[in-house]
């Protein structure tokens, strides 16, 4: 019998696992308001951590607690692998970098962690 050749070919996704669910349970306690806040559809209430940079991009990324923010599943589903460049948000959404409470809100706020990965 042949081998399979798809035995091993796809490395293991980080997201399935214990300390998987732990990440994503101290993204939605730490940010428990959707940062995306598409209109229509939002919840509102943080159930899952959406990474920033999506995994397909930097799969390096995928565990890393700056590169998650706190969103509502259906928020998240719509996103999908959208870059966060492409997305936008009316003024006043949670995820508006004028918004209040988003990391930017503030006047001379400080560039975003994920700056670093630029």
């Amino acid at each position: 019998m042949a081998a399979q050749w798809w035995v091993g070919y796809w490395p293991s996704d980080p997201t399935s696992d214990r300390a998987w669910r732990r990440l994503r349970d101290q993204v939605v306690a730490e940010e428990p308001v959707c940062w995306l806040g598409f209109a229509g559809i939002c919840t509102h209430v943080s159930t899952t951590a959406d990474h920033v940079i999506p995994k397909t991009q930097r799969p390096d990324l995928a565990m890393t607690r700056a590169n998650l923010r706190g969103c509502c599943g259906p928020c998240n589903l719509a996103r999908g692998r959208t870059p966060v460049q492409r997305l936008s948000f009316a003024a006043g959404d949670p995820g508006d970098p004028g918004a209040f409470g988003s990391p930017d809100s503030a006047a001379g706020a400080a560039p975003s962690a994920l700056a670093i990965f630029d």
